[in-house]
C-alpha cells in the first residue's frame, strides 16, 4: 500500500519512477527480463473516515498481514462501514488483530459497494486462532446476525489474501 497526497500526484510519481534512468537500467538486466507474467494491478483507494482514528499497537512490519475485500449489495456499504466503525474494529483489537487501515476504491462502481481493509497478526497460525476466537465471541454473534437482518449486507463472502512482509518493507530491518 502506497500513499500519495492525491491521485494526480500518484500518477506523476509513477511516471517519474518508470522514466527514471536507474530503474530502466534495472529492467534491462537479464535477470529481470520477462520476470512478470502480467502487468501489475493497481487500485486507487480512499481512506475511510474511521481509518484515521486507528491506533495500531505495533507499527512494525513483522508478522503476517491479511488483506480483506468485502463486496456489498447495492446501497449497503454505509451499513457495513457502520458495523466496522462502531463495533468490529474494537472486537478485532480484543482478539489480537491489529487494524492497519480501511479503504474504499476510488473509482466507480466499486466505490459504491466495496470495503478493503488490512489486519496484522503475529503469525499465520495466530490469524486462524484470532478469527476462531472472534467468531466464538458472545459479542460478535449478535452483531453478525443483526447485520444480516432484513437483507444480507454482503453480496458474496469476503475475499482474503495473506501477505508476508519482505525484507525491503519499512521497519523490517529493525526487527532483526
Amino acid at each position: 500500500v502506497l500513499k500519495h497526497p492525491a491521485r494526480y500526484e500518484a500518477y506523476a510519481n509513477w511516471t517519474h519512477f518508470t522514466n527514471d534512468r536507474e530503474w530502466q537500467k534495472v529492467l534491462e538486466m537479464p535477470m529481470f527480463r520477462g520476470l512478470l507474467a502480467e502487468k501489475p494491478t493497481s487500485i486507487f483507494m480512499t481512506e475511510t473516515e474511521y481509518s484515521d482514528n486507528l491506533v495500531s499497537r505495533n507499527k512494525k512490519a513483522n508478522g503476517v498481514f491479511e488483506l480483506r475485500f468485502y463486496t456489498c449489495h447495492d446501497g449497503k456499504l454505509e451499513a457495513l462501514n457502520a458495523r466496522f466503525r462502531e463495533d468490529a474494529i474494537s472486537l478485532f483489537e480484543k482478539h489480537n488483530m491489529d487494524n492497519v487501515g480501511y479503504w474504499a476504491p476510488f473509482d466507480p462502481p466499486e466505490n459504491q459497494n466495496t470495503l478493503i481493509y488490512m489486519l496484522r497478526h503475529a503469525s499465520r497460525k495466530q490469524a486462524d486462532a484470532n478469527w476462531n476466537a472472534l467468531l466464538n465471541d458472545p459479542e460478535w454473534k449478535p452483531m453478525a446476525s443483526e447485520s444480516l437482518m432484513n437483507d444480507e449486507i454482503l453480496e458474496r463472502p469476503p475475499e482474503r489474501i495473506f501477505l508476508k512482509p519482505l525484507d525491503i518493507s519499512p521497519n523490517t530491518a529493525s526487527d532483526k
